[in-house]
């Protein structure tokens, strides 16, 4: 489950895109570089402030191409601030490398240099590693520490594992997730709840903090609001401090003489 490559997948995409802009801002389309606004489209530029804005429609819209690596950037409008360092893409917006397999869909798209933000929330779908991130608020990276926020809702699908929330916080350089607000997730083997939940991708361990509850098909953990259960992936074993009730279930089978 190596949510950390899936996230930095993206974010490199889009700060490729953000970082080339400056060149194809001033000429257009060069090298493997290119922006291209339909016909019924208008260009805008601010000789003064350096302010580019592409404008297409919601059906034709303005498509931003990249040869090395290959990948495309669609939306309705694309500002560029030369001054600012920052690229703005606005209502339907897609952002598609073919060759690593991802797509980023939204209706606003933000690049600085410091961050990549999705304001209003999106949907990121890495089809070859079978991961998936739905924000129903917004996610925020910063590039330096290597961070990533979001707030406002969540869904994250990564291989067998689901986890449904409120609010995530990552640091994708020490492999560490912690989500909090209405949480759940699932997996073929566990399934469970808690106020908090701390994702340990490097030890590939999971813990479950303030009324945490652990299902198994045979049973169930369930602490108080000071327990913690620990859950490790690898060795599929449980640990809980704390107050707990247990309940183990066994299915008794029955032979057809009655014993």
């Amino acid at each position: 489950m190596r949510i950390k490559y899936f996230l930095l997948l993206f974010l490199s995409s889009v700060l490729v895109l953000g970082f080339r802009m400056p060149e194809a801002a001033v000429a257009l389309s060069i090298n493997d570089f290119e922006v291209i606004v339909p016909a019924e489209g208008l260009t805008e530029v601010d000789l003064k402030t350096g302010v580019c804005v592409y404008r297409g429609q919601p059906e034709k819209p303005v498509r931003v191409s990249v040869s090395s690596p290959a990948m495309q950037l669609t939306a309705a409008t694309i500002i560029y601030d030369q001054g600012e360092q920052s690229l703005t893409a606005k209502q339907r917006v897609k952002l598609v490398q073919e060759e690593a397999g991802l797509e980023v869909t939204g209706e606003r798209l933000v690049i600085t240099g410091e961050q990549v933000e999705l304001p209003a929330g999106g949907r990121l779908v890495a089809t070859t590693g079978h991961a998936s991130l739905v924000c129903s608020g917004t996610l925020r990276y910063r590039e330096a520490e290597e961070t990533v926020q979001v707030r406002g809702g969540f869904t994250l699908f990564y291989d067998d594992l689901s986890l449904n929330g409120q609010q995530l916080d990552g640091n994708l350089r020490e492999g560490l997730f912690t989500a909090r607000g209405g949480l759940s997730f699932e997996h073929p083997e566990v399934a469970g709840e808690a106020e908090r939940i701390e994702y340990d991708q490097t030890n590939q361990v999971i813990t479950l903090i303030g009324s945490p509850q652990l299902r198994w098909a045979e049973g169930w953990l369930q602490g108080a609001q000071e327990t913690v259960i620990i859950y490790n992936f690898t060795t599929g074993k449980a640990k809980a401090e704390g107050p707990t009730k247990m309940r183990v279930s066994r299915e008794t089978v029955v032979n057809a003489d009655g014993d």
